[in-house]
């Protein structure tokens, strides 16, 4: 055993291992084992990261696939095209699965009926206030009396509820 140095206060990892008594080819050994561990963490991150580009690299470009979907369709419901037709030319242009567009294709027209219905409520309830009746209303909407009846009832409870407090 070797005396301690008492003048370096300090010493080295290596002072230190070489003072617990291990020799240098155990030391060397120690070393490439930490370094092999290190190296195997690195490649493990590097696959985690490549993984994860990837992952964000193919939700992006569906997001992008979506928005040309989500685009079409609606150049599609306002051109009053017939749907199946519309659907495959949009899965062919934009080469996403004829499910997805169909889906994407039948939200649009949902949330396109929803606010062209939104309008002709609004364009009701505004004739309302003008003073004009049901009939009057409906001959300029193209709708039934009773229908008109019905809508301005329900916007009328509409407003009631959520209506200016």
């Amino acid at each position: 055993m070797l005396p301690p140095n008492k003048f370096e206060p300090f010493a080295t990892s290596e002072e230190k291992v070489w003072g617990s008594h291990l020799s240098h080819s155990l030391m060397a050994k120690a070393l490439e084992d930490a370094a092999e561990a290190l190296e195997a963490e690195a490649r493990q991150l590097r696959r985690r990261a490549y993984e994860f580009e990837r992952n964000a690299n193919r939700e992006m470009s569906w997001q992008i696939t979506r928005q040309n979907i989500r685009k079409a369709a609606i150049r599609a419901t306002r051109d009053k095209r017939p749907f199946g037709e519309a659907a495959h030319e949009i899965a062919n242009y934009t080469r996403a699965p004829i499910e997805a567009v169909i889906q994407v294709m039948q939200q649009e027209a949902r949330k396109t009926d929803r606010e062209t219905r939104y309008l002709r409520n609004e364009e009701i309830m505004r004739l309302k206030r003008q003073g004009m009746t049901n009939v009057q209303i409906a001959a300029r909407m193209g709708l039934h009396e009773k229908s008109i009846a019905r809508i301005s009832g329900q916007m009328r409870r509409y407003m009631v509820f959520w209506g200016p407090k």
